[in-house]
């Protein structure tokens, strides 16, 4: 039976009281590094797995700690309760390290982000301003790449900038509309 195997994961904070927000709460980004156990070689590859306040990230940190009760999780390729994934993340949501270039180049060896599965027939199907909001997003610095399917687009962005980590987080809402991913390239993948 396949399951996802985690190999690692990393919690990065903005500052406190961010431009209009009027909480003080901090905005986190929770990315892990993971892959499928019945891929030969195992690569590890970082995504974004959640964004926002603390709650939206433990909120999505709690759906798939119900998937370690049945094995479809196991961090570091071991069984673990959800108890034990929660309080794991908690140490992770808790250590959370200062959103900068430097520290995501640092720590998960990031250098670019794609906009993966964008399914044609979604795109081509899908409403006028969702059509309009995607073409937007797309003519703001994303490259269409090579064609690897005649099913999907893929787009792709060098990480140069921190403008360019604020384009990643500000297309998920446009990509989860064509059903599409949203992906992370780092200099490093992950071989178990």
């Amino acid at each position: 039976m396949s399951y996802t195997i985690e190999y690692d994961r990393v919690c990065f904070a903005e500052p406190e009281a961010t431009e209009g927000m009027a909480t003080g709460q901090k905005n986190l980004y929770l990315f892990i590094q993971d892959g499928c156990n019945n891929v030969t070689p195992r690569f590890g590859n970082w995504r974004l797995a959640s964004h926002g306040w603390n709650y939206c990230v433990i909120g999505e940190v709690c759906k798939r700690a119900g998937d370690t009760e049945g094995g479809m999780i196991k961090p570091n390729n071991r069984n673990t309760s959800p108890e034990s994934y929660l309080k794991m993340y908690r140490k992770v949501i808790a250590d959370a390290i200062p959103l900068t270039k430097e520290n995501l180049q640092q720590r998960m060896g990031l250098s670019g982000f794609r906009l993966s599965y964008i399914e044609k027939p979604t795109l081509d199907n899908a409403s006028k301003y969702i059509k309009e909001k995607f073409e937007k997003l797309v003519a703001a610095g994303w490259r269409r790449s090579t064609e690897w399917s005649n099913k999907y687009y893929v787009y792709s962005r060098p990480f140069v900038t921190m403008d360019d980590f604020t384009a990643f987080i500000d297309s998920t809402w446009a990509v989860s509309q064509v059903n599409g991913c949203l992906a992370v390239d780092a200099w490093e993948k992950r071989a178990a």
